[in-house]
């Protein structure tokens, strides 16, 4: 896989010969950001593997006019046929500050080869979204493999990505005042799978702060990009209100990134309360489904 990074002024593609065939290119997949660089002006450098072959067909539009029972309609055969120009192949790339690029329009820039610096500069506190596609020499771009957003902080350095929060989140009432707590994460998106949970939990009303209230973190198993919680832990007092909220967490280079914490969810303990009854075999399914 390919990998994009940033590294304060450009943005930098790289990946193998542009594509030069009739068809239409294949997209281009930007892999996972890699690590940041503090520097004045930021850059981004994109990494791709090279375009797979194409399989679309060039040649569009039907010969005309055509009868179809009573029915007469015709089609045109405008563009059916391109003039190959080898200025056109190589890459073009798309920003979009705070938000998606606008592929309607204009490239914010094109490479006739990867890898590229672009002369975009990132400025401190926005969001970028970059989005590569591969052109042949007939001017035809490929679909989008995806889109990969970049963070700059107030100092203009880059913001690691943040792993996915946690979706499906629950709590209930278990045996002996407990709290069961079920959430599901879906790591397919990340470019980094989160390998941790933290859950955060009160038990006097209040409710749970990031950066007060002191995470319990339980260690997380991925297969095939997603992972289930299913917990059952705690010991309150009959009728208390036990409010929850879950986040995600991953560690690169002995640095915590956090995704953003899941809505808090509430439960009233109860002592007399039966045991829960096992989802293993579902939660089981669920997990192998993500495979």
């Amino acid at each position: 896989m390919g990998l994009a990074t940033v590294k304060p002024p450009a943005m930098i593609v790289s990946s193998a010969p542009p594509p030069s065939r009739s068809t239409v290119p294949q997209p281009v997949r930007l892999g996972p950001v890699r690590g940041f660089a503090p520097a004045a002006v930021p850059a981004i450098q994109v990494v791709s593997p090279p375009p797979l072959q194409a399989r679309a067909h060039q040649q569009v539009g039907f010969f005309g006019p055509h009868h179809t029972g009573r029915v007469p309609f015709a089609h045109s055969l405008r563009d059916r046929h391109r003039i190959a120009d080898a200025s056109l192949a190589g890459y073009t790339i798309y920003i979009g500050t705070d938000a998606s690029p606008d592929l309607t329009g204009d490239p914010t820039e094109a490479a006739a080869s990867l890898p590229h610096e672009t002369s975009t500069t990132l400025a401190a506190s926005h969001t970028y979204h970059v989005v590569v596609r591969a052109r042949n020499v007939y001017g035809l771009e490929s679909l989008n493999e995806n889109e990969v957003t970049f963070e700059i902080d107030a100092d203009g350095d880059q913001v690691l990505p943040r792993p996915s929060a946690p979706r499906s989140v629950t709590a209930e009432a278990a045996a002996d005042g407990a709290i069961r707590i079920r959430a599901h994460y879906n790591g397919l998106p990340d470019t980094t799978k989160a390998t941790t949970w933290l859950i955060y939990q009160t038990d006097d009303g209040s409710d749970p702060v990031v950066g007060v209230d002191e995470p319990t973190e339980v260690a997380m198993t991925v297969m095939g990009g997603q992972a289930i919680l299913d917990r059952t832990a705690g010991e309150h007092g009959d009728g208390t209100t036990v409010k929850t909220m879950i986040a995600t967490r991953y560690t690169a280079d002995e640095v915590d990134i956090d995704s953003t914490t899941s809505a808090i969810v509430s439960a009233t303990s109860n002592t007399d309360a039966p045991d829960a009854p096992s989802a293993g075999i579902y939660f089981g399914s669920l997990a192998r489904q993500g495979q």
